[in-house]
């Protein structure tokens, strides 16, 4: 029997969760990551002409295009994130839900999601200064003291700012606030937060790996395309979800998350996270 209860969880069990909800509603789960991922199939479609063209050959075309796809994916998963969080977060809390509230309620928050999206981009790439100074002064010990500050930073960074996307979508939080906050939640569990989303994204690359080998044996940029966006589609709800788990486990350590909803049900007054 699945055990989906409110509760303090290791990192495999965090996964295994994330499995168990995203079986008992995958369609859903499916559905709301092809309306969130759609901006990007369009984008493809547009400069890849309608799959036709490889991704060199779109660039000898129009030399925009690998920077308005990275955009519009960066901003597509992200949107992805949100939607999966607010939905997969009904679900587990078992509150009413539906795939047109989770929209109505996440696209007033996108102007935030994309202002995080670069603003966490941009965060990280402030770890690469070091590597950057060292190859315009052409030395060696620092490029490779800034590529080990750099990786050392990004793990850094991932871990402090897991939540942040949850953090706008299911407590209303403002940019700063979210990213502030998220830092808050992950003080002495950035080891387990980054175990947890090193395995989930291990299990989808691995898969991610399979279907581009694939593509390839099947030889059609079209076919290529394809295979990965409906993958993408199929399996990308596993990492949302995990995310979404991952926040509640951190305010349940943090904050007796559980404790607090157990005595909302029983009708005592409580203060929750996001007051």
């Amino acid at each position: 029997m699945s055990d989906l209860r409110l509760r303090a969880r290791s990192v495999t069990e965090i996964v295994d969760a994330a499995f168990q909800l995203y079986k008992r509603d995958a369609l859903e789960y499916v559905l709301v990551t092809a309306i969130a991922y759609a901006p990007l199939i369009v984008a493809q479609l547009v400069f890849l002409r309608g799959m036709t063209l490889t991704a060199v050959e779109a660039v000898g075309a129009s030399p925009t295009a690998p920077l308005v796809l990275g955009i519009v994916g960066i901003l597509a998963y992200a949107l992805m994130s949100a939607v999966l969080s607010r939905f997969a977060s009904d679900v587990y809390l078992e509150r009413p839900t539906g795939l047109g509230n989770v929209i109505r309620a996440v696209l007033p928050l996108v102007p935030r999601l994309i202002v995080a999206t670069f603003l966490f981009g941009l965060l990280l790439t402030l770890g690469f200064l070091p590597t950057i100074i060292g190859l315009a002064i052409g030395s060696v010990p620092l490029i490779f003291l800034g590529i080990l500050s750099s990786i050392s930073w990004a793990f850094y960074a991932i871990a402090r700012f897991f939540a942040v996307f949850q953090l706008i979508v299911l407590e209303d939080r403002g940019v700063v606030a979210a990213f502030a906050r998220s830092g808050v939640l992950s003080q002495n569990r950035k080891g387990h937060i980054l175990l947890t989303l090193f395995l989930v994204f291990v299990i989808f690359v691995m898969l991610s790996v399979a279907v581009t080998m694939v593509a390839q044996i099947v030889g059609s940029v079209a076919a290529s395309v394809v295979l990965q966006t409906l993958y993408t589609v199929v399996a990308y709800p596993l990492i949302g979800i995990t995310q979404m788990i991952l926040y509640y486990d951190a305010r349940i350590r943090a904050e007796g998350f559980d404790i607090e909803v157990m005595t909302g049900a029983l009708g005592t007054p409580t203060a929750t996270g996001a007051s």
